[in-house]
């Protein structure tokens, strides 16, 4: 298989070992500088298109290859567009350093594109994390924070504005499950100039602050806008314009928590609201600012991060056997297996019962209940779908953890919050 780098190619990915592209004629290339294979465009945009590709002189490992391919070629707008793309090769060669930032492996120039090859991380993007479970909780919020503002503090201290800031440029690794923050394609250095082309956009609409979109100007302040709405976006299942009143000049994102039946913290609720104001001046100006209002949060004792439900929920479930108790009075209870987490946790599900009712059959929706792991009670409620959202990109889940199930320690009220 092979991929055609042509940036006009309507369809590049093919299974040829042929010398020329099937659709557009031009000439295949099977390996860039004689090490890179191309195997399939993964992205495009107005600076060019991304490729994953095989490092021959790496025993084949995974590799992601950016071709600068700008849609104007003007003399002048396309001199200044190669100087800052080398200054971004330049800056992402020191940011590769960093364990939480792709590494840069190559910077070149062939057939006259402009290459840069980066690390391949394994794993999923919080958009599709999210997609595929409930919205965060607080201390899976408090986590993405404790992980991810250390690498701004690191790119903003070395002169870089990632300027992309979403859910779906951000990956959980695989191996460690921490938080990758990757596509700093249109990461620039600190400057008043700007590149525009037609069909070049700098941020994301709903993520990026009012003076990136609307005059190109960034700063440290600009990043932490974009983390804090991605933040809003993963703790309420709703895209950010979906959460804000254009016409109020305001976030409802705390009435909509309130609609679903959550709470968060006053204090995080604080930090989100100051992350994300209008105003530069209004608003956090520094990752360190963050930091230090979320070390004087009161701890979450015995709280589990997200990423613990999102892969073990279905084999929870899957793993529920219902017994019932006989007698008058007695209750239904449902065991499972441990959870496959460090610290191996039971869960049991249990429904009070009176004395003429028979039990619910097996595997039935039992509401007003709780869960407890490791000593702190976790409410469920059914999640409620935001007006306007696509479905593949918010399943209609009957319940946060995707069955109809909730949960409660033996002995518990159901009806007590």
């Amino acid at each position: 298989m092979i991929c055609c780098l042509n940036p006009n190619c309507h369809q590049p990915n093919h299974a040829t070992l042929a010398e020329a592209c099937p659709t557009c004629g031009v000439r295949l290339e099977p390996r860039l500088r004689g090490r890179y294979r191309p195997l399939k465009l993964i992205g495009r945009g107005g600076f060019g298109r991304t490729y994953f590709a095989l490092d021959a002189d790496r025993l084949n490992s995974r590799c992601v290859i950016k071709q600068f391919a700008p849609q104007a070629q003007g003399t002048q707008s396309f001199l200044k567009a190669v100087q800052l793309f080398e200054q971004e090769a330049m800056r992402l060669n020191e940011l590769g350093e960093h364990p939480q930032i792709p590494t840069l492996l190559a910077y070149f120039e062939q057939d006259k594109f402009l290459y840069l090859v980066q690390q391949m991380i394994l794993g999923r993007t919080l958009f599709q994390e999210l997609s595929a479970q409930a919205p965060y909780g607080e201390a899976a919020i408090r986590q993405l924070l404790d992980d991810l503002l250390p690498v701004l503090d690191f790119i903003h201290e070395r002169g870089v504005i990632h300027r992309d800031i979403t859910p779906t440029n951000i990956i959980r690794r695989k191996t460690d499950q921490k938080p990758v923050l990757i596509d700093f394609g249109v990461a620039k250095q600190f400057s008043e100039t700007i590149l525009y082309e037609p069909g070049t956009r700098i941020g994301t609409e709903g993520y990026a602050p009012m003076e990136q979109l609307r005059s190109g100007q960034a700063y440290p302040s600009s990043d932490l806008y974009s983390l804090g709405a991605t933040c809003l976006h993963l703790i309420t299942g709703c895209r950010p314009e979906e959460l804000y009143n254009p016409m109020a000049g305001r976030w409802l994102w705390q009435e909509r928590l309130q609609q679903q039946g959550r709470n968060i913290h006053p204090g995080l609720a604080e930090i989100l609201n100051g992350m994300t104001k209008d105003l530069v001046s209004e608003r956090y100006q520094t990752v360190r600012d963050v930091v230090n209002d979320l070390q004087r949060l009161p701890k979450l004792e015995g709280a589990v991060p997200g990423w613990v439900s999102t892969q073990t929920a279905d084999s929870l479930f899957a793993n529920l056997q219902p017994r019932p108790i006989s007698g008058p009075g007695k209750r239904w209870v449902c065991r499972c297996r441990p959870l496959p987490h460090p610290k191996r946790l039971p869960l049991e599900l249990v429904h009070p019962q009176s004395r003429h009712q028979p039990p619910p059959p097996p595997r039935s929706t039992i509401s007003g209940s709780r869960m407890v792991i490791g000593g702190e009670f976790l409410w469920f409620k059914n999640a409620r779908v935001c007006p306007g959202m696509a479905d593949s990109e918010n399943p209609n889940r009957p319940s946060i953890l995707g069955r109809g199930y909730s949960f409660q320690p033996q002995g518990g009220n159901p009806g007590q919050r």
